[in-house]
């Protein structure tokens, strides 16, 4: 009976809603809610088993973690080791000071962190590239030999030769490299052999061929190039719990919204209306929601089999960001979003606003058939009613959403 009132809420509306208001029962509107919710897991295990989001070693949040300690440093010559909180690169995601080593007439320079407190997976399955971001203010010459050490154990390391990669080092600017690991040029030094699954400590040597004094910035120092979706992420478990817990959450929120707003209208036309039997019929009006889950679940054939999303992204785990918080990402990642990712998702991003937009249109149309049923206004107030209603429901949701709360 009440699967048969969802279905007429489709394509015989004026009927099934008189019904509705005059024998008001929940079992329709908890039906729709359990549907709904099933077919959201559904829809979000879909794009998600397509969506990869680079992890990070510090994770996203913490990627300033080995540069904000400075105790985790030590220096060969001995070198004051400081924070320097007006020279940094312009993003929250590197934390508010870079690490400066300084040190007085000496030809080389050997800045080592020596535990990473937690093995780095750099093998086939773990993280890719090593991110760099340095800036050598003095000596203004490009270095003699530039060596980066990964260390195994405590005496066991990979060691590469970045002097060519240094070799356009400007005194001026911040700049960017990612080192390949895991294969590529490195060579293998100590016994037992290291062991590219077990990375635990960082030593980079810089050497000039006359004695200068030295300033050294770095920030931005972690391993990335691993992506995982977010189902891998969280678990099975803990992803289609999630999925549950925001669908059932959006399905209410937006019931509670729609129906006070009607009410409220309504009451305020002094129309005659009572809570319930609107309530009711609000949340068969959201079985519209079912038919815009189904259509956006057969829009996601539109995604490629794998999209992948730089680091920055993976701060919250999203299909589409809006261009403020894209903003907030470094160019590159902006890049890749911009000129890459955005075109993978633009067939079903314009699924989804055409099928929005319908879907309040008939929220709209069928909100005018509950207050013709609940009031007896004439079609224009009821239409008026409606619109007004899901307007303003529309600004409450969109307001909630922006602090978070929706």
């Amino acid at each position: 009976m009440f699967a048969d009132d969802i279905l007429k809420v489709l394509y015989q509306p004026q009927k099934v809603f008189k019904q509705i208001v005059q024998n008001p029962k929940y079992w329709g509107p908890l039906l729709i809610i359990i549907v709904f919710a099933a077919l959201q897991t559904g829809l979000y295990f879909t794009q998600y088993s397509k969506t990869y989001y680079e992890q990070t070693s510090p994770a996203i949040g913490q990627l300033s973690y080995w540069t904000d300690n400075a105790s985790l440093w030590s220096t060969t010559p001995a070198a004051q080791v400081s924070h320097n909180t007006a020279d940094i690169m312009n993003t929250t995601f590197y934390g508010n000071s870079s690490l400066q080593f300084d040190a007085t007439n000496t030809t080389s320079l050997s800045m080592n962190i020596n535990s990473l407190n937690v093995g780095v997976n750099c093998g086939p399955s773990g993280y890719q590239d090593l991110y760099l971001q340095i800036k050598i203010v003095q000596p203004t010459t490009e270095p003699s030999n530039v060596t980066l050490l990964l260390y195994s154990g405590s005496s066991s390391y990979f060691q590469s030769d970045l002097t060519a990669t240094f070799a356009n080092e400007s005194s001026t600017v911040w700049n960017n490299y990612t080192v390949a690991v895991g294969n590529g040029n490195w060579q293998a030094n100590g016994s037992p052999s290291p062991n590219w699954s077990n990375i635990t400590g960082i030593t980079l040597n810089l050497a000039y061929p006359e004695t200068s004094n030295f300033t050294v910035r770095i920030a931005g120092l972690f391993f990335r190039g691993l992506y995982e979706t977010p189902i891998a992420f969280y678990g099975v478990e803990g992803f289609t719990a999630s999925i549950v817990f925001s669908s059932l959450f959006t399905f209410i929120i937006q019931w509670l919204a729609l129906s006070a707003v009607f009410y409220l209208i309504i009451k305020a036309l002094k129309g005659p209306v009572t809570w319930k039997p609107l309530f009711i019929a609000i949340g068969f009006v959201l079985a519209t929601m079912i038919v815009e889950t189904i259509i956006l679940f057969i829009g996601t054939a539109t995604l490629p089999a794998q999209i992948h999303y730089p680091f920055e992204f993976a701060y919250s785990f999203q299909l589409t960001y809006e261009s403020s918080a894209v903003s907030m990402f470094s160019a590159a990642s902006q890049m890749v979003y911009n000129s890459v990712v955005a075109p993978q998702l633009a067939t079903l991003s314009l699924i989804s606003t055409v099928v929005s937009i319908a879907v309040y249109v008939w929220i709209t149309l069928l909100g005018a058939i509950i207050v013709r049923a609940l009031t007896e206004f004439n079609w224009t107030k009821s239409i008026l009613v409606a619109a007004a209603s899901v307007i303003v429901a529309y600004i409450i949701l969109s307001l909630l959403s922006a602090i978070g709360l929706v």
